[in-house]
């Protein structure tokens, strides 16, 4: 935001300073730049365009609503980004088709979808790694086909893909928005039949860590070379069950970069534990399949 505090006396000077912030606006309200959050119009809050929440299209809750199973990120026109085990989950023999899953995207108020924007899918293409039999998250990482190409304006854009800029991958804070997530102490936890924890979606910075075995043995039972660990420590919120498949971005240049997917953590049923990380995809080494796929 530009604040301009020098006092204009002249009209030419007023009509110039009039022009300058309508055509501020108009390039806001019409970029097609990847990663750049917007003010929401309709609750002044922090958006971020990319994100896409994964519905339901056969399973309903009690109340009658769709049931919400992830998250995902819009990368291009014609594709979104997300988990594998959103699609298929460990330990299942169901896979879920692409008529069984829509995306709904600008949700801005998920008490309010007046205003939101349905995606169907045409294509589910999970990374041929993904292995729910074993108990590794290795190759966690799914792609969603759209059935038509979206145009990109004010409401939807895409999050970044990296670019092979090396302060990208050595960025040691990561920055999360999602919708699913408990903070210190909050008590329950998040399934198919609770309300959503937050109806606006929330950022919390998480410190990347390359590794997390050496200090909670137990994820080396899921953890992979092809995985990260971020939070911990009480560093950062309890990304519950619907968080999976968000984005964990990183800021570079004012620009928002994917730099990995929410895949698995150990919950604590009693409530948020905050010690524990959360163990994410890492984007990067799948950068040459995502390109590979959506070009």
């Amino acid at each position: 935001m530009i604040i301009l505090r020098k006092k204009l006396n002249e009209g030419t000077g007023f009509l110039i300073m009039i022009i300058f912030i309508m055509l501020c606006f108009n390039s806001l309200a019409t970029s097609n730049d990847c990663g750049t959050p917007i003010i929401s119009y309709k609750t002044n809050k922090l958006h971020f365009p990319w994100i896409a929440e994964i519905y339901s299209s056969i399973n309903k809750t009690k109340d009658g609503n769709f049931q919400h199973l992830c998250g995902s990120s819009i990368i291009s026109s014609s594709f979104s980004i997300t988990a594998a085990h959103c699609i298929q989950e460990k330990h299942s023999t169901y896979r879920r088709a692409s008529h069984a899953i829509f995306l709904i995207a600008n949700v801005l108020d998920l008490k309010d979808l007046s205003d939101t924007i349905n995606i169907n899918i045409k294509e589910v293409i999970t990374h041929p790694d993904w292995n729910p039999e074993i108990k590794k998250f290795d190759g966690d990482i799914a792609l969603l086909n759209f059935k038509e190409p979206i145009t990109f304006d004010n409401k939807i854009s895409p999050i970044c893909l990296w670019n092979g800029t090396d302060q990208i991958q050595s960025t040691k804070t990561g920055i999360i928005i999602t919708f699913i997530a408990l903070e210190e102490d909050d008590p329950g936890y998040y399934n198919y039949e609770h309300n959503l924890p937050n109806n606006y979606p929330k950022e919390y910075n998480m410190p990347i860590r390359n590794s997390c075995i050496e200090t909670q043995k137990r994820f080396t039972s899921i953890a992979s070379n092809n995985t990260f660990c971020a939070g911990g420590f009480n560093s950062g919120p309890c990304l519950e069950t619907g968080s999976s498949g968000s984005s964990i971005a990183v800021e570079y240049n004012q620009t928002y970069y994917l730099r990995g997917i929410v895949s698995a953590s150990f919950i604590d049923f009693a409530g948020c534990d905050n010690y524990t990380f959360t163990l994410f995809t890492d984007v990067l080494k799948y950068q040459d399949w995502i390109t590979k796929i959506i070009n």
